[in-house]
């Protein structure tokens, strides 16, 4: 209902949000767009997002579309399916995926480079001209510790910043979980080791050949699983228009590689690690670098948490439920994270509410990103064992019809909205 000219304007909250990655982001920008005063501090002294390319699902672009992010400009690539190869004889079979909703082509998956996402987050959450205040995006800030109960985080400048609320998007080795829980939890490996790196496409000019595989057939992922033990798997699509193709080869981890961190591999070490597959496909390592070198990360995942919350202080994205990219949810859950939350806390909450709005976000959000890390890490387990399905199916389709604002929404609705205006 309209309020009278004696009534004073809701007092917006102050959030502090650690980590400026995707989940931070979008937690950013959504929450500036209600009106409350949003600062991100970001250890790194520049664009965190780096590296590889992703897949954002129908439930992820769903939250994306609705706080104003723009499909265009993050020059995504539609996956209408997939297309599994033999390693051995290198013949292939398609299956493509449903669009999800009545959507039709804007329900379709999107293939997107990180930076690519990073940078549109970046201009809708910066934009003066989207309404209410900036969000205020602080890079090269450390946050070394965390008041959970009050809302405060200290810098390693030693500024302490106060807040109503505090989230941590600082990704798997956050340090504001530790604060939640009270004591550090360390992300367990898996087993599986990845190689990312992307590649420039080809020229179109029929001067570099052997790849005809990777664009005949159904526009979308290519899956090159091993069969049985050890398992190996190689994974590729396009990117940034078509400019790109991020290619992802994945293996058991050896015994010396179990206490690696993130080092580089030669394209030779990949040719040697999949040496018994089809010829064509050792036509990716070939092309020329987009992204500089090959990595190679230890997949890691953050076990069921007891809590997400303590007090005034959240967290969301990697620093909660940090996953393997087998059912390809991983990112899709932190946006879906932000768009819960932004439901729970329309302009007019308070100081004082926000422990319980955390505690009904938490509610909301946990069995589901447990639910799609759980089934991520049996996923991994099928495939080692040699009985590997392709994940988007059922559960695909099944992730990708939620709707976390209206999800966001409808809990405030039952749960806070009496007596309140909405």
């Amino acid at each position: 209902m309209p309020s009278d000219s004696t009534t004073s304007a809701p007092t917006p909250l102050r959030i502090t949000i650690v980590g400026a990655g995707l989940g931070g982001l979008t937690a950013a920008l959504a929450l500036r767009q209600i009106g409350h005063i949003v600062q991100v501090f970001e250890r790194s002294d520049s664009n965190p997002e780096v590296g590889a390319a992703l897949g954002l699902q129908p439930n992820a672009m769903r939250v994306l579309k609705h706080f104003g992010v723009q499909e265009e400009n993050m020059k995504g690539v539609l996956l209408r399916g997939v297309v599994a190869f033999d390693y051995v004889t290198g013949e292939g079979s398609g299956r493509s995926f449903a669009p999800s909703g009545e959507g039709g082509e804007n329900e379709w998956s999107l293939a997107c480079h990180r930076t690519d996402i990073h940078e549109e987050l970046k201009r809708t959450a910066l934009d003066p001209a989207g309404g209410h205040s900036p969000v205020s995006l602080r890079f090269g800030c450390k946050v070394v510790s965390c008041s959970p109960e009050e809302g405060d985080v200290v810098l390693e400048s030693g500024e302490t910043v106060h807040a109503d609320l505090v989230l941590g998007a600082d990704g798997i080795k956050s340090l504001i979980r530790t604060h939640v829980l009270g004591h550090v939890q360390e992300a367990l490996p898996t087993g599986i080791t990845c190689l990312r790196t992307v590649y420039k496409a080809p020229p179109r000019d029929g001067s570099f050949t052997g790849l005809e595989w990777f664009d005949e057939g159904i526009a979308g992922v290519r899956s090159v699983p091993s069969q049985g033990l050890p398992f190996r798997m190689i994974l590729c699509y396009p990117c940034r228009s078509g400019e790109l193709i991020n290619t992802i080869h994945f293996y058991t981890e050896t015994e010396e590689e179990m206490d690696a961190s993130i080092t580089p591999i030669t394209a030779a070490q990949v040719r040697a690690k999949f040496a018994d597959y089809h010829a064509k496909f050792h036509r990716l390592l070939d092309l020329q670098s987009h992204s500089g070198q090959i990595l190679r990360w230890r997949l890691r995942t953050v076990p069921a948490l007891p809590t997400w919350s303590k007090g005034r202080t959240a967290i969301l994205g990697d620093a909660a439920h940090a996953t393997v990219p087998f059912l390809a949810q991983g990112a899709a859950m932190a946006i879906e994270d932000a768009g819960v939350l932004a439901g729970l806390l329309p302009l007019g909450t308070t100081r004082e509410d926000v422990p319980a709005r955390l505690a009904v976000w938490q509610d909301i959000r946990k069995p589901r990103a447990d639910f799609v890390n759980r089934t991520s890490v049996e996923q991994v387990a099928a495939i080692m064992s040699g009985r590997h399905q392709n994940a988007h199916g059922n559960t695909r389709a099944k992730l990708a019809e939620y709707d976390a604002i209206a999800a966001g929404r409808q809990a405030y609705q039952d749960k806070f909205a009496s007596g309140q205006n909405a």
